[in-house]
């Protein structure tokens, strides 16, 4: 074979290599485009619903803190009640009336 047909073959093989070269990494770049679009869409899905969960756990505690009905249930699930203490039944049988009497 003469040397330019040689070197005409060369960059023909050449030319259609990097032509499909290009079209694949295009149409993998447009894949990575789609993904990244997604991932977004997911982000901004987290964000709200966290800014979501945040604002009604900012209205659980002022309801909480503003004396709501949570904090009744919870003091009476502790015995939080802050009222006189409870008379307590000593070894030998006696209940004593306060707690000097223990």
């Amino acid at each position: 074979m003469n040397e330019v047909l040689q070197t005409n073959v060369f960059f023909v093989i050449t030319s259609i290599a990097v032509v499909v070269f290009t079209v694949l990494l295009c149409v993998a770049l447009y894949q990575v485009i789609k993904i990244l679009m997604s991932a977004r869409r997911v982000m901004d899905r987290i964000e709200s619903g966290t800014e979501a969960i945040a604002a009604e756990a900012g209205k659980i505690h002022a309801h909480i803190t503003n004396g709501g009905f949570l904090k009744n249930i919870i003091k009476s699930i502790f015995g939080m009640r802050g009222g006189a203490s409870k008379a307590r039944r000593s070894r030998k049988g006696h209940v004593a009336e306060t707690e000097d009497e223990v």
